[in-house]
């Protein structure tokens, strides 16, 4: 049997982790008003594309520190995380940035950035497990399946690549 030594490095930050968590144990708290109901639904939902972009933007700095160390030998990486977040990986990835709005009765400015993970050359490749892709309720909940339809794949081969492969961080012109 072969085994792979794979360094192991948390990507999302604390305060956006437990922004998220606070909100989730609000709408497990409040009324059953509706209006109170969903003003946190739409608090969650926003924290949630905070935190999915907020990982993507992350990675590039997380998996070039791991180079720069040592501790792996090439610029790749592999990037874990639920099927919820996946459809706003794949808008921001369409868009080449970030743009999302801030929901009503949040205090926040409209989020645009670009996107680090292009910027920097780093392939990408959303690859859903069959398991998952086979099933049709959990794709619609997702919202995964609108993705799917709009680029005409079957859902067992659903795969996402960006067009630029990575590139190395620096050339050595000695070698």
């Amino acid at each position: 049997m072969q085994h792979h030594n794979l360094p192991v490095r948390q990507v999302e930050g604390r305060k956006i982790y437990d922004a998220v968590r606070n909100s989730l144990d609000k709408l497990n708290t409040i009324g059953n008003g509706p209006d109170e109901m969903s003003g946190t639904r739409a608090e969650l939902i926003y924290l949630q594309q905070i935190r999915t972009a907020q990982l993507l933007q992350n990675i590039p700095e997380v998996v070039e520190y791991e180079y720069l160390r040592g501790a792996v030998g090439n610029c790749s990486a592999l990037f874990t995380i639920g099927l919820n977040h996946i459809k706003d990986i794949f808008r921001h990835i369409e868009n080449e940035g970030i743009s999302i709005e801030s929901p009503g009765g949040i205090k926040s400015d409209r989020l645009v950035a670009n996107l680090n993970l292009l910027q920097k050359g780093y392939g990408v490749t959303i690859i859903i497990p069959r398991t998952l892709a086979d099933d049709h309720k959990l794709l619609r909940l997702t919202k995964i399946d609108r993705i799917l339809l709009d680029h005409h794949r079957p859902s067992s081969a659903f795969i996402k690549q960006t067009r630029a492969p990575r590139q190395p961080l620096f050339v050595d012109n000695n070698e």
